[in-house]
């Protein structure tokens, strides 16, 4: 799981979009060069308690630590 993932409301929300294409194939041959679209809607309703979120200031600053830890190692190397 990444940080990125964890921003997401743990709430319902709507989902809605467009697609389309060529009817034109195998089982449709009269229809040659005909376009299709469809419209969708859908309404998103989380069940249960909310999953549990990474805290993302938290990885962060650990990383950190683990950086600069990684660049003494080094310096020590070097001398």
């Amino acid at each position: 799981m990444r940080c990125s993932q964890s921003i997401n409301s743990s709430g319902g929300y709507l989902d809605f979009g467009l697609a389309g294409g060529d009817l034109s194939s195998s089982y449709n041959q009269q229809q040659a060069g005909a376009q299709s679209a469809i419209g969708y809607a859908r309404v998103i309703v989380p069940l249960g308690s909310p999953p549990a979120r990474l805290d993302c200031k938290q990885l962060y600053d650990l990383e950190i630590q683990r950086l600069k830890a990684e660049i003494e190692m080094l310096k020590v190397g070097l001398q």
